[in-house]
């Protein structure tokens, strides 16, 4: 991605070729109400106001020794080589699966809102509709299937009100805690001890960035569609919603 957004800004290859490519990733994968990269005007052109560098390779050595003394130490056995290799192939294959997967459901996302819009609901309303309301329209003429989406969509509407005001213990050690909840002092997960001081920056909307090179980037929560972000090289990432095990901290 950041290699072809390089090219992108130096005009080795084109809009609807990167789009082509990229298009149909949104933040945030399984959600209707969240428009895709190339369904965002000016998405593009404001990529390109952010400074680009060439992604290079890193120059640091592995400690082959140091991670065969673990290796064996743990009591595994197999070959030092073959084991790196996997672990390459691994890592890069399961991210290349995601990321083919990502666009049959992109366009899956893309064929409801359409249908929806036929019907006359907005991508809000059919966020409330589970697949079996949808793949309904196989066996329920047009007029019912409307009706049925629009009773649905009022009564999950109802509900989600319903559940945003109850509250779940945070921590269960017993099936007391069920009974009284109790409230633990929030503890931040820091990557690293180091200390970071710098100008920070809120993106809380895709058409209104601007650059973050060395900058503290603040956002609600980022899934594989904020990856750009790290693109231009910010100082650090804060999240609303995500730990030390989430997508953007690793």
């Amino acid at each position: 991605f950041q290699t072809d957004l390089f090219n992108l800004k130096n005009k080795k290859t084109t809009n609807a070729i990167f789009l082509k490519k990229y298009g149909h990733l949104r933040p945030g994968t399984y959600d209707i109400t969240v428009s895709r990269y190339d369904h965002i005007p000016k998405f593009l052109n404001n990529l390109m106001l952010m400074e680009i560098k060439k992604p290079t390779k890193s120059n640091e050595s592995i400690n082959y020794l140091q991670i065969e003394k673990i290796i064996k130490k743990n009591g595994l056995n197999f070959e030092q080589l073959e084991f790196f290799e996997f672990v390459k192939k691994t890592i890069s294959l399961r991210e290349k699966i995601k990321f083919e997967f990502t666009k049959s459901l992109s366009d899956l996302i893309e064929l409801i809102a359409d249908a929806g819009k036929v019907l006359g609901f907005s991508r809000d309303e059919l966020s409330y509709l589970t697949i079996d309301d949808i793949f309904k329209y196989k066996i329920m003429k047009k007029n019912k299937l409307k009706k049925l989406w629009k009773d649905k969509i009022k009564r999950n509407q109802q509900n989600q009100k319903i559940i945003e005001h109850i509250q779940l213990p945070p921590i269960i050690f017993s099936k007391n805690d069920f009974e009284i909840i109790e409230h633990y002092i929030a503890k931040p997960n820091y990557i690293t001890n180091k200390k970071i001081t710098s100008n920070s920056l809120f993106i809380d909307n895709l058409k209104n960035f601007s650059k973050i090179e060395s900058k503290i980037v603040i956002i609600e929560n980022a899934d594989p569609g904020f990856d750009w972000i790290f693109s231009n090289k910010p100082s650090g990432l804060i999240t609303k919603f995500g730990g030390i095990a989430s997508h953007m901290a690793i």
